[in-house]
């Protein structure tokens, strides 16, 4: 409904059924307010506002509001930009399993740790978010392949997960 609506440009009532279901209790609904208000999907952009929704929802342990809470706090929307409490939340969130944090994770792991790349602990995290349907980890996964990160090369294999991640 609140898709429809924005995507007709009737922001006010859009906002008015993502109030509602925040006042409801629905945690999805209000993950998706915080991103369309970060966003401008809703026709304004408020950082602030969707950086209080997702710290309160991260707190409550919601795993995708923990990813977008590091993420805002990674790229300082509505805060301070902090690197390492970004990755502290988004590393909590792929704990939590949340495929998309899992797979943030993994590539940071695997290529932005210097001398010392972990592809195992990637490996296992892309596997894991690959799963539950998250394509960038699907991706990572015929990457690893292609390249022979902690597993033999198959070039076949690697084929299979592009096309797949497709």
């Amino acid at each position: 409904t609140t898709s429809a609506l924005m995507h007709k440009g009737d922001y006010a009532a859009a906002e008015r059924y993502f109030r509602l279901g925040m006042s409801l209790g629905y945690r999805k609904v209000a993950n998706q307010y915080a991103t369309a208000l970060d966003t401008g999907w809703i026709g304004r952009v408020d950082e602030d506002l969707a950086y209080a929704i997702f710290q309160d929802l991260a707190y409550k342990r919601y795993p995708i509001a923990m990813y977008n809470y590091g993420w805002m706090i990674l790229v300082g929307h509505g805060t301070r930009a902090n690197t390492k409490r970004g990755y502290m939340w988004i590393d909590r969130a792929a704990d939590a399993e949340c495929p998309v944090a899992m797979t943030s994770k993994g590539v940071r792991l695997a290529y932005e740790s210097g001398d010392d790349p972990d592809f195992r602990s990637a490996f296992e995290l892309f596997s894991k978010a690959a799963g539950a349907g998250e394509e960038t980890a699907i991706y990572q996964l015929g990457l690893m392949y292609l390249h022979g990160y902690h597993v033999e090369k198959d070039y076949a294999k690697a084929v299979e997960l592009f096309q797949k991640a497709i």
